[in-house]
């Protein structure tokens, strides 16, 4: 026959691993849905009635990590891993160059050395590899990259693929006549040293060219980040680009059909700056 203490504890750990299962449960919901104060105080509420002294201790890990899907390396919010979404055959963001690229490429010179950024599954590289650049293609996921190089061939073309962390890797200084990036998206704490990474790629006199999603995306459901830390201030960009000589600068509302994951109207912050010596 167990003893009292034995017994005591074989219900308290059942309770636990009961209770455990419930918290993944409320992190899952933490991870798609956003959480207010008072679900902080419902946690720990259940926190204080098991008296349990782990699962107080990580309190911060389940609701600051309410994210915990987000925070995966390379992954933007709510999205598990960027191989694992390009892992299909389709092309989630088709095979057609991103529209403000298509009307803005005049802006790059013939046969220029180019780096698209963030690039995906390379559709917005293989479409300039066809306009006869020699085109270099970063992003963080392998499977993407592969598939870049997939449609390249299929093309008939040439894209030359990097796996680079864009957060936490150099990039080379001052190669590429121009690079692009459509929607690149990086916590907030992360654009601007991203950003001055990607212009110090650019030779002096060399052309960066982006669209991305701006705050106000927030409020779409058209594609894009799920969190406002992903998404980028026009203010603020605006003020990053006046280091270079704007060519052009745009925010607001367009439409935006791209595959599976962007559909609709949206709102976003495009740029063309030309690199100034010594920036």
């Amino acid at each position: 026959m167990p003893s009292p203490g034995n017994g005591t504890s074989s219900k308290r750990g059942i309770a636990l691993s009961i209770f455990v299962q419930d918290i993944v449960l409320i992190v899952v919901w933490l991870s798609f849905f956003p959480h207010t104060i008072s679900d902080i105080v419902l946690i720990r509420t259940i926190f204080n009635i098991m008296n349990s002294e782990w699962l107080e201790n990580n309190l911060t890990l389940l609701v600051n990590g309410g994210n915990l899907m987000n925070n995966i390396k390379g992954s933007s919010p709510g999205v598990p891993s960027w191989d694992e979404r390009f892992s299909g055959e389709e092309y989630i963001y088709g095979e057609e160059a991103n529209l403000f690229l298509q009307e803005s490429a005049q802006l790059i010179p013939s046969k220029s050395k180019v780096a698209a950024y963030a690039e995906g599954e390379g559709r917005n590289a293989v479409f300039l590899a066809k306009l006869g650049h020699e085109v270099t293609a970063y992003d963080y996921a392998q499977v993407g990259l592969r598939k870049t190089e997939a449609l390249a061939a299929k093309n008939g073309v040439q894209v030359r693929t990097v796996q680079a962390d864009l957060i936490e890797e150099e990039l080379p200084v001052e190669v590429y006549d121009a690079a692009v990036m459509v929607f690149g998206h990086f916590p907030r704490q992360d654009q601007y040293r991203v950003l001055n990474k990607i212009i110090r790629s650019v030779k002096p006199g060399g052309r960066l060219l982006m669209e991305v999603y701006e705050e106000a995306q927030i409020s779409y459901d058209t594609g894009g980040p799920r969190n406002v830390d992903w998404l980028y201030r026009a203010t603020e960009l605006l003020e990053w680009c006046k280091q270079q000589r704007i060519i052009h600068f745009f925010t607001g509302e367009v439409d935006r059909t791209e595959g599976l994951y962007h559909s609709g109207s949206c709102c976003v912050v495009q740029i063309v700056v030309e690199k100034l010596e010594g920036k």
